[in-house]
């Protein structure tokens, strides 16, 4: 049998890649239903207020004139932009939130437990705790990004890994954006490339499980544009958007990856996973799951 992942260790790039589907496939289970069940009410919130928001964008497409394109079609733009499209920015906020939330709080739990997977209660536990402070880390943090790559690209591809890592701190050490900000910028150097590519490899890997379902309908949708010459169908759009709102469970994938990254960089700089086992030596009470030769 496989020995449990054993999270504070120090990584390379291969091995974070790896370890982050072993850490997925020994603890899908509870994981999963720990999404399910806390990221539910979330994504259904904001499945809802999407569905509604594609419907004002075909109501819009459907009553615009050939004769009065650009009046019609402007004026149904700007309607475009009320309530429904400011809950759907909020809705999507507290999607992300959560959905990066859940397996970092998973992992702490994990972690605190000596490699035993946590139940649901637990991760709830943990979610609440930390959710309020996440949703404005994430805010922040999103911004930044954004204006990085809106300033020629280059500062939001910098800025990408180093932010990545404020919310895994924030988890992991129960601390607040400051001193998460400051210790980020102090992990990634010298470390930088590595922490970059793991996390762009795991967002290709992300996307492209997500697009093995979202292509085939969106092409459907699109053709059937084409061969009726008419805006989507309403059941179309739905199964779009439903299609694209359970695709948000591959968005985990990152999550972890970037989880296992911060603690490869912990312990480059700190060590504190190895100094745990070397005080536990010789504690036949405490079960780690790893196998005798780690120690």
């Amino acid at each position: 049998m496989q020995p449990k992942i054993e999270l504070a260790k120090t990584r390379d790039f291969g091995e974070i890649i790896n370890d982050t589907f072993t850490f997925i496939s020994q603890n899908w289970k509870p994981l999963l239903k720990s999404y399910a069940i806390i990221c539910g009410f979330f994504i259904v919130a904001n499945l809802v207020v999407a569905l509604l928001q594609q419907q004002k964008l075909i109501g819009a497409m459907q009553t615009t004139s050939p004769y009065s394109v650009g009046y019609n079609f402007g004026r149904n733009f700007r309607s475009m932009f009320g309530l429904t499209y400011f809950l759907s920015l909020i809705f999507g906020l507290l999607s992300v939130t959560a959905i990066t939330l859940v397996p970092l709080s998973f992992m702490s739990l994990y972690k605190e437990k000596g490699n035993i997977a946590p139940d649901t209660e637990e991760v709830w536990g943990y979610f609440k705790h930390y959710f309020l402070r996440c949703i404005g880390t994430t805010l922040v943090v999103g911004i930044c990004i954004i204006v990085g790559f809106a300033l020629c690209l280059i500062p939001g591809f910098y800025l990408l890994p180093i932010l990545s890592l404020i919310l895994p701190i924030i988890v992991f050490e129960n601390t607040d954006l400051g001193y998460s900000w400051s210790k980020s910028f102090r992990l990634i150097k010298e470390n930088w490339w590595q922490t970059f590519g793991a996390i762009v490899v795991a967002g290709i890997i992300t996307y492209a499980a997500a697009a093995i379902f979202i292509i085939p309908v969106t092409l459907v949708t699109v053709g059937s544009m084409f061969v009726s010459k008419t805006p989507p169908s309403s059941s179309m759009v739905i199964l779009t958007t439903i299609v694209s709102a359970l695709c948000y469970v591959f968005y985990m994938i990152p999550s972890i990856t970037t989880a296992l990254c911060y603690f490869n960089l912990n312990e480059q700089k700190e060590g504190t996973g190895l100094m745990n086992r070397i005080n536990n030596f010789g504690n036949n009470d405490l079960d780690t799951g790893l196998p005798k030769e780690d120690y």
